[in-house]
């Protein structure tokens, strides 16, 4: 019912009885627990508890979430890009395959390129080359090669920001982030936009 003051007690207390007899339900129990205090704006609190899980429970499908909201906690709450890439690479490092570290990635990747830390925001993007298969959706396909490009743009890099549009288009050629690609593409290259464009979008005549 996300009665999250009433819930909360109820859901320490959880924490403490199922660790204490090592219940398959306690990751849930801290997870939820650290959701709890999150929602009340105890952030601290919440990012003890989700450090907990990764810990206590390092092999369980809910330890990258906890990654994730550590991840955000030192972006959004301490104001901490530097530690916050620290603690990224790490994070990339033990949970690989988890579902949501693509998501931390892009997370600190735009807090970084919104401050104009162009160099740290592409270095962060880079990590996703270290996460094993993830799955591609429609919210996220080409938006690593779009960020790169418009970061390398900023780099002064136009050469390589132009690789990495043209990239977007060819792999998500039907995705948010190819349409995004093109348009800046066309920017910076009218003729190569116009002409990679008509390659992916134009269907071969049959006889």
């Amino acid at each position: 019912l996300r009665k999250w003051q009433r819930a909360r007690p109820i859901l320490d207390e959880a924490v403490t009885e199922c660790g204490r007899i090592n219940h398959e339900l306690a990751p849930w129990a801290l997870h939820i627990a650290g959701k709890a205090a999150e929602r009340l704006s105890d952030e601290v609190v919440a990012a003890n508890i989700y450090r907990k899980q990764m810990k206590d429970h390092a092999t369980h499908r809910l330890a990258d979430d906890g990654a994730y909201f550590v991840t955000r906690h030192l972006v959004e709450d301490q104001k901490d890009l530097d530690k916050a890439e620290a603690e990224l690479k790490q994070f990339v490092n033990q949970f690989p395959d988890g579902d949501m570290m693509d998501r931390a990635i892009f997370f600190v990747a735009i807090h970084a390129f919104n401050d104009a830390r162009y160099e740290q925001a592409l270095r962060v993007l880079e990590l996703e080359g270290k996460l094993g298969k993830q799955t591609h959706n429609f919210r996220n396909m080409g938006r690593t090669e779009y960020w790169k490009a418009r970061i390398l743009g900023k780099l002064k890099r136009p050469d390589d920001a132009q690789n990495q549009y043209l990239s977007a288009m060819k792999k998500y050629p039907l995705s948010w982030y190819s349409v995004l690609a093109y348009s800046r593409l066309k920017e910076l290259n009218p003729k190569v936009a116009a002409q990679e464009a008509k390659n992916l979008y134009t269907t071969p005549t049959t006889i």
